[in-house]
């Protein structure tokens, strides 16, 4: 399939179709995707010309910006469809556009997979010049020397990373872990899971030590995944609530991933003095199977997941203004959650949920919106879910949506000819002057509230 929209071009469309009723402003796009207006006008003309033969128009009208037009919905609808499948199934790694996605991509490569690349593998894979990787390695030098790290190429141009284990770790924790774990989840589980002896980053670890002694190779997402599993379950078991037998058609027990989430809980157990049952530990061996690791045990029945989601997440994003469209972390973690989820239905295996109330207390409409939209999924028409398992659904939905948020905030630096301590004290006065705008701006509202 070739790409015909750049990732940019694409961000644009999707917001042009969000709003196809109105004519929308080239700032107004420009905020929602974070470019410079002057960006969005340059992917707004690219798109101009693209369209002409995709079934739709830009419209433009003067003070009121543009305007999505779709004359032939069938040629459209078939254009967007193939769009959507290439965006977040990617068939070429070419695909990858970003500085930031090459980099993750290498670095997933060199920290996950093989622990080495050469630089021309890096061109051929990414189809790169030798002056674009140089500039990609140049930066990701930079990356790791922050942690004491270096970067080294053999004769023959292989790369590897060397330096101490403990800094390896620390990289990984932060690079690929905790702005997920602290802008994405804290916000939904820190609360109830910081009560436990252990925290989020040290299941991590156990995580990666475990996989990578037994030669596990899973990606990062597949980590995260089954870190905040672990999480919740440990909660869960305090409160007394398991899930019962799995009636599997083949025997996990023998299998390398059953070891390694065997040696995973032992190491959780020893810390926290918390048992896990065996039915416990089989679904933990079930997350590793088939979910981003090479020799999987089992196939994935279910073909039709990925289509299914990606129609779904489309729906959603509509319903939810936007709020999670192009979420390929979102893709990813419902793929695996709803794997899982179908082995627990077709066993008839109930599992309870240590944030349903939490969730339905301050999230129900987006509870609401989730569970009726993945309710007309065809995969999930035949059973009835519990509320206790649309909230780990909704779980993954909220993450994304904190995820937009984050992506939206106004991030300043304040630079000081004098010194740090007169930049930091104008930080300050700058920090206080907003709060007491804030504060006063909040005030004259209510005042004239009060007044009408």
């Amino acid at each position: 399939m070739i790409q015909l929209l750049s990732k940019k071009e694409f961000l644009v469309l999707k917001i042009l179709q969000e709003n196809v009723s109105r004519f929308i402003s080239s700032q107004e796009i420009s905020q929602q995707v974070g470019f410079s207006d002057r960006t969005a006008r340059k992917y707004l003309n690219l798109l101009e010309d693209n369209l002409i033969d995709q079934g739709a128009e830009l419209v433009r009208k003067q003070g009121h910006g543009f305007k999505l037009v779709i004359n032939n919905p069938l040629v459209f609808n078939i254009f967007w469809q193939n769009e959507l499948n290439g965006r977040f199934h990617p068939r070429e790694i070419s695909d990858l556009e970003e500085m930031e996605d090459r980099q993750h991509f290498i670095l997933s490569h060199l920290f996950f997979e093989d622990d080495e690349i050469s630089s021309e593998q890096i061109e051929d894979s990414l189809f790169l010049s030798k002056v674009i990787v140089s500039e990609l390695l140049r930066e990701i030098r930079k990356l790791l020397a922050l942690y004491d790290l270096t970067l080294e190429s053999d004769k023959e141009g292989t790369l590897t990373v060397n330096g101490k284990e403990q800094a390896k770790r620390k990289f990984i924790i932060n690079y690929f872990f905790s702005s997920k774990f602290n802008q994405d989840m804290l916000p939904f589980i820190g609360e109830t899971f910081f009560n436990s002896e252990i925290h989020l980053n040290e299941l991590t670890i156990i995580v990666l030590d475990e996989t990578r002694d037994l030669e596990l190779n899973i990606s990062d997402y597949i980590v995260h995944n089954l870190v905040i599993h672990i999480a919740l379950t440990m909660v869960r078991l305090k409160k007394g609530n398991h899930i019962s037998s799995l009636n599997l058609d083949f025997d996990i027990l023998r299998t390398n991933e059953y070891r390694v989430a065997t040696n995973i809980i032992k190491r959780i157990e020893m810390n926290c003095g918390i048992h896990f049952p065996k039915q416990e530990i089989i679904y933990i061996a079930l997350h590793l199977i088939s979910k981003g690791s090479k020799g999987s045990s089992i196939d994935n029945e279910d073909q039709d997941l990925e289509i299914q989601l990606v129609q779904t997440l489309d729906h959603l994003s509509k319903k939810l203004n936007g709020h999670i469209s192009c979420d390929s972390i979102l893709l990813n973690g419902l793929e695996v959650h709803l794997a899982q989820l179908m082995i627990r239905l077709r066993n008839r295996v109930p599992i309870s949920n240590p944030i349903l109330e939490d969730i339905l207390k301050n999230y129900p409409e987006e509870f609401n919106i989730t569970k009726e939209i993945f309710g007309r999924m065809s995969l999930l028409l035949d059973y009835n879910l519990s509320d206790e398992e649309w909230a780990y659904i909704v779980l993954h939905v909220l993450a994304a949506i904190e995820r937009f948020y984050n992506r939206q905030k106004v991030k300043v630096l304040v630079v000081c000819a004098t010194g740090l301590g007169s930049a930091q004290l104008f930080s300050l006065k700058l920090w206080s002057s907003l709060y007491t705008s804030i504060i006063s701006l909040a005030i004259s509202i209510n005042v004239k509230a009060v007044i009408k």
